[in-house]
């Protein structure tokens, strides 16, 4: 169990990081949209 533990940890802070990453490049993209509007 604590092995299954260990890697969900290690795992869920990759997919947030995922998110988070994706989040702030779609927010760069809409500042640039709006600039170019």
């Amino acid at each position: 169990m604590s092995n299954l533990r260990g890697k969900s940890k290690i795992k869920i802070p990759d997919v947030c990081n995922h998110f988070n990453i994706e989040f702030i490049n779609t927010i760069s993209m809409l500042r640039d949209l709006h600039i170019k509007i």
